[in-house]
């Protein structure tokens, strides 16, 4: 095979060179690739967004709402009008404290004594004091000619030496003991 020059004339230009392969199916001859979509609006609007965001994060800022960083340190200084506070203890709890305590053998009436609305009456009894068993009655009474509350009757007996009765009312009383033998009563207040 001999050499030929490539022909001249009006030939399409792909086919200047046999070894060259066609252009592709689609594409006009050397046309250049088309052009990709501007993404200019893209930026514009995740700009716009993060200004809005900015602009909110600022806002709740200096109007104190919003949510806050449970992991940050943060200390809260009272304002200039506000008392401090300083942590306060739990109330103590509640306890029957004694006020008044009588003993004596036989039948009697005790002094005029005051109690709060929540106090108990203990009552002990000696069964050895008597040669039989006993009665031991205490009544609560307001004045003299009053009936009473009947806050004990029992029989001092052994197995029954003590006991206790809560009451719910106070005022100026005092207590109407009848028994035979020796007793002793105890006045504790809830303080």
């Amino acid at each position: 095979m001999s050499y030929q020059p490539p022909p001249q004339g009006n030939i399409p230009p792909y086919q200047q060179y046999p070894n060259q392969p066609p252009p592709p199916q689609g594409y006009p001859p050397y046309a250049p690739p088309p052009k990709k979509k501007s993404k200019l609006w893209l930026w514009i609007v995740l700009g716009l967004v993060a200004v809005f965001a900015l602009c909110s994060i600022i806002s709740n800022a200096s109007t104190g709402s919003g949510t806050t960083n449970s992991t940050a340190n943060t200390q809260v200084t009272p304002a200039a009008n506000d008392k401090a506070t300083t942590p306060t203890q739990p109330p103590k709890a509640k306890s029957y404290q004694t006020i008044k305590e009588f003993s004596g053998n036989g039948t009697q009436e005790t002094e005029k004594f005051t109690v709060g609305n929540e106090w108990k009456l203990l009552w002990t009894c000696d069964p050895a004091s008597f040669s039989f068993e006993y009665n031991v009655a205490v009544q609560i009474k307001k004045s003299a000619d009053s009936f009473g509350d009947l806050a004990v009757n029992t029989i001092c007996k052994e197995g029954n030496t003590s006991g206790e009765t809560i009451k719910h009312k106070g005022g100026e009383i005092f207590l109407d003991i009848s028994s035979t033998a020796a007793w002793t009563i105890t006045i504790q207040e809830l303080k």
